[in-house]
């Protein structure tokens, strides 16, 4: 008897084709309609597409698919043994806070409790990778407190303020969902020196989330498109420190773009490595200027405004 095929698998083997992104494989599943993609086995799913070829003029690679369907197929036999599970867009329990994206993930991949990502009470806690030591501190005292009144901490699990804000969420007891720009398994996981970090965060209760599958390593590109679902699973972003052009800014831009809650750290501010934060709080009205551990306080009496 065939083996059927799981979505998820069809889904990213059409990722893998050259210039299919997760729109361009959404728009496609949705022409030929989510239930032919049901069922099938290799045969019948390279039919289906085969078929489709002859009636549109824009043509699915074939044989590049097939060749994309067995690396898949070998990737997901090696998710079992880090505990590496996925859902994708089309599935019920998929954060209904990551399909107001403008480019939502075709598929999520975690490890851990998958819970976290369907709550809405979250704050994405972020800041650069070279902060100053007082606001690490501040970084983990704030995570501390976020977490200890029920906020689940969001963040990259990069050096600098990410590990500050996951280790303050953990200190606390808290739960703390790390988004990764690689594969979640040991070896993919980056940077290297956090590992450890990682494996605390899933025995504390937490959760590991990427949208890229087991063995990919990350790039300057995948560092950018996750900062998309920082912000996107989250209620609110908590900003530490960042430069006009540091990578911090990308969460930001993104966050303003989901309606999401924005406070920035607002004390002691002079210099070029808070330049981003200067002109977060002289440009957007509405940010919430943190100055004192109360200012977050704040966090828990507004809600995020979304479709959902």
């Amino acid at each position: 008897m065939a083996i059927q095929i799981k979505l998820s698998v069809i889904l990213q083997a059409l990722k893998l084709l050259e210039n299919y992104g997760n729109k361009k494989v959404f728009q496609l599943v949705n022409k030929i309609g989510l239930n032919s993609f049901q069922g099938h086995s290799v045969e019948s799913l390279i039919d289906l597409f085969n078929e489709y070829n002859n009636s549109n003029s824009a043509q699915v690679p074939v044989e590049q698919l097939k060749n994309n369907l067995d690396q898949v197929f070998e990737i997901h036999e090696d998710s079992d043994e880090f505990g590496i599970k996925e859902f994708t867009i089309f599935h019920e329990e998929y954060p209904d806070r990551l399909r107001d994206l403008s480019s939502p993930p075709l598929i999520l991949y975690y490890r851990g409790d998958k819970e976290l990502l369907l709550e809405n009470n979250s704050t994405a806690v972020i800041g650069s990778r070279n902060a100053r030591p007082g606001i690490m501190e501040l970084t983990k005292e704030y995570s501390s407190y976020l977490a200890s009144n029920n906020k689940t901490i969001i963040s990259g699990l990069a050096k600098g303020c990410d590990t500050a804000a996951h280790q303050g969420a953990l200190k606390a007891n808290g739960k703390t969902i790390a988004v990764l720009p690689c594969g979640l398994d040991d070896p993919s996981i980056t940077p290297k020196e956090n590992l450890s970090l990682a494996q605390e965060i899933l025995s504390g209760g937490g959760c590991l989330v990427s949208e890229y599958p087991i063995h990919f390593k990350a790039t300057n590109y995948t560092f950018v498109e996750r900062d998309r679902i920082q912000s996107g699973l989250s209620q609110s972003v908590l900003i530490m420190q960042t430069a006009q052009d540091g990578g911090t800014m990308h969460t930001y831009k993104y966050a303003k773009d989901q309606n999401r809650i924005v406070a920035c750290y607002d004390n002691n501010i002079d210099g070029e490595d808070f330049s981003g934060n200067r002109n977060i709080i002289e440009n957007q009205p509405d940010v919430i200027a943190v100055k004192t551990l109360k200012d977050l306080d704040k966090l828990f009496n507004n809600q995020p405004q979304t479709l959902f």
